[in-house]
């Protein structure tokens, strides 16, 4: 290992470490929502029972770790078997470290924009009446409770501040993310992939996006806001991700242009030639021929 990648490593762990140590305390209970925004009394829209969640968040943290690496992993695989027809140049595996680690460095960022929000906003899930049981909605009407103390003791303190944490949804934010990343990575990394393979993979992942925000709704967890504002957050920072961090799609179009210009010279210089363009596993690899059409 390098100099580089040893100072690298450490500047990851000293940002991370911070960030992941914030996010832990939080979702543990012991960072508290910083103002809850309150409610009012015999809201309809705060009156939902609690019936859990269709996707979990287990489901949606292992989904999340799990299949962005197996994709970029079979990406990269691919990518060296069809340059050299076999997978065992290990460039093509150190590719692939890199597109995860820049995936899960966008996605911690997503972690620790949601629940910062969540902590400073407090707003009521659609079944707070259920899961909080606030002493002070018994005798009230219409009013508006903007102090108020939670009577229920049937549920941990963990789902009493849970319940004052909808905005924004952090299932729209992580599967939107997880979208947007895979289908910029597959489009831009599967250059000479049929465009139904690549169409029918990204579809699958956004049925998923999509699939796991709209459960949110339907289980009465979040309201509608909620979810578009977390899918605008996950989309938003996967793009920013994809920009400012991914050093495979820099250098990928860095060599796409390098290829153009070779190729437009090579035009101009002759009426027959064969284009073989082979990068390090890290890229695209593409080869062609064009036979000469004239006699």
């Amino acid at each position: 290992m390098g100099l580089i990648n040893r100072i690298d490593l450490i500047i990851y762990a000293l940002v991370t470490t911070p960030v992941i140590g914030v996010i832990l305390l939080a979702e543990c209970g012991v960072v508290p929502v910083l103002s809850p925004i309150g409610f009012r009394c015999r809201d309809p829209k705060l009156s939902y029972k609690y019936n859990g969640d269709t996707i979990s968040a287990r489901l949606l943290l292992l989904i999340t770790f799990v299949s962005p690496f197996l994709v970029v992993v079979g990406a990269e695989c691919w990518c060296n078997r069809y340059k050299s027809g076999v997978c065992r140049d290990c460039s093509w595996w150190k590719a692939a470290v890199i597109w995860y680690r820049d995936f899960l460095l966008g996605f911690l960022v997503v972690i620790a924009v949601t629940v910062v929000i969540k902590g400073i906003v407090g707003e009521p899930r659609p079944h707070f009446l259920d899961t909080c049981q606030p002493k002070e909605a018994k005798n009230c009407t219409n009013q508006f409770i903007s102090k108020f103390e939670c009577g229920n003791k049937n549920v941990s303190s963990y789902y009493i501040q849970d319940a004052s944490k909808s905005f924004p949804s952090g299932h729209a934010a992580f599967s939107f993310y997880l979208f947007v990343f895979l289908a910029w990575f597959l489009q831009r990394r599967l250059e000479d992939v049929k465009p139904i393979v690549i169409i029918t993979l990204q579809t699958i992942v956004l049925t998923w996006a999509i699939g796991c925000s709209l459960s949110r709704l339907t289980d009465h967890r979040h309201h509608w806001w909620d979810v578009l504002a977390g899918s605008f957050i996950g989309s938003f920072i996967a793009i920013c991700s994809i920009k400012s961090l991914s050093i495979g799609l820099k250098s990928n179009e860095m060599d796409s242009a390098s290829d153009n210009t070779t190729a437009s010279l090579e035009r101009k210089s002759t009426d027959s030639f064969e284009i073989s363009s082979q990068e390090l596993c890290s890229n695209t690899s593409i080869k062609w021929l064009i036979p000469n059409t004239n006699n």
